[in-house]
């Protein structure tokens, strides 16, 4: 977004879609929630499961998984039995979670 001063003397913003479009192409995640980014990692059909808890930790890009997150990605359904055991084995060791999960 930018400022731009018009000739009555009031800024108005214009929408600089190029530069979102350029940051989009830097960080792909940034565009969606956290709940969509982990449940993605199970439509990649990573191999083993260092590939998987690496995809998970990466997916979360540095930010507290939270119960309410927990209970969205497993709530939501759609993920096959192994994704769903992968997952909350990788989140219970997670220490931001509470440890009676």
């Amino acid at each position: 977004m930018k400022w731009e001063r018009v000739p009555n003397g009031e800024t108005k913003t214009t929408h600089d879609a190029k530069s979102d479009f350029e940051g989009f192409k830097q960080n792909p995640n940034v565009a969606l929630k956290k709940v969509e980014r982990l449940r993605g990692v199970f439509l990649q059909n990573l191999k083993g499961r260092s590939a998987v808890e690496s995809a998970l930790t990466n997916a979360i890009d540095g930010e507290d998984l939270t119960v309410e997150v927990f209970g969205e990605v497993v709530d939501r359904g759609n993920l096959r039995g192994a994704a769903m055991v992968s997952f909350f084995y990788w989140a219970i060791e997670r220490p931001e979670l509470p440890s009676g999960l």
